[in-house]
């Protein structure tokens, strides 16, 4: 399977092959799948296994490797690529280019009709709202946060997309989230990719959560967080992490183990030769010196 195709998308390009074959849910689904699965599967509410996929496929006389050519026509709008172009976008304000990329997922989510489309039009009109000064859409948003609660087992796709809504995700709900990330993402555990997408969304929320001055269960995140980064060589999310816990004992009351613990881990920065981090961490962390 490609690896930039998510599922939800796989539903989508099925149904409408379904519809170009004049096939039922019922028809397609016999003795394969029940009906009520095919029907969430096509909705982008049920993964499927490789092997009922082909049998599903073979029933409307669509060959694995016909079904790979027409996958092959959606590559040029790769989850990827938006990212970057995004990225690009926040990294220098460029409404411009948010726009364009608004205007350009418009288009394929009218084409295609695949959820992700629209997710990334609500990522990106909400972006756009805080670069001209206006409100979130909470609206749009629970479309965003209920696709996450639905979903039973967390992939990259629903990692990146938790990781690229945080700025908008009410801090309640936020929170639930991260648990959640990490238990329906656990089969990915062994994963360094994962680990590591999952640590930098740990510590934004954690950013985040002090930011805002929400400290309710943060101690359960650091040790999630710990726990998760435990054995790896994710330094520099290690020293983020460790970073952040001192702050939060320094709020605490715990004056100075806190603060030592936060100079630390600025310390490790300039020996890391990231100068810029470390007066970023530092400017952070003079907020609560001393309050």
């Amino acid at each position: 399977m490609k690896k930039n195709v998510c599922p939800q998308q796989l539903g989508t390009i099925f149904r409408e092959l379904r519809l170009s074959k004049g096939m039922t849910l019922e028809e397609a689904s016999k003795g394969i799948v029940s009906l009520p699965f095919l029907s969430k599967f096509e909705r982008g509410e049920h993964e499927i296994t490789s092997n009922k996929f082909i049998r599903l496929l073979s029933r409307l006389n669509i060959s694995y490797r016909e079904f790979e050519l027409i996958l092959g026509h959606l590559e040029g709008y790769s989850q990827t690529a938006f990212l970057q172009q995004l990225s690009t976008a926040l990294v220098n304000n460029d409404l411009a280019l948010l726009n364009q990329l608004y205007d350009d997922q418009k288009l394929l989510l009218k084409q295609y009709s695949d959820s992700r489309f629209e997710h990334n039009l609500i990522i990106i009109s909400q972006y756009i709202n805080l670069l001209n000064g206006l409100s979130f859409e909470p609206h749009k948003i629970k479309k965003i946060t209920d696709y996450l609660y639905r979903v039973e087992e967390w992939g990259e796709y629903e990692l990146v997309l938790f990781g690229n809504s945080l700025n908008f995700i009410p801090i309640e709900k936020m929170y639930n989230l991260s648990k959640i990330a990490i238990n329906r993402s656990a089969m990915f555990s062994k994963s360094p990719k994962h680990v590591n997408e999952l640590s930098i969304i740990m510590g934004n929320i954690i950013h985040t959560l002090i930011e805002n001055e929400h400290f309710d269960g943060l101690n359960n995140l650091f040790i999630q967080a710990e726990n998760l980064l435990s054995g790896t060589d994710s330094f520099a999310e290690i020293n983020r992490i460790n970073f952040y816990k001192g702050i939060y004992l320094l709020v605490q009351g715990n004056y100075d183990k806190g603060l030592s613990i936060s100079q630390q881990a600025i310390s490790i920065l300039n020996q890391m030769r990231r100068p810029d981090l470390a007066r970023e961490y530092k400017d952070f962390l003079g907020q609560y010196i001393e309050r």
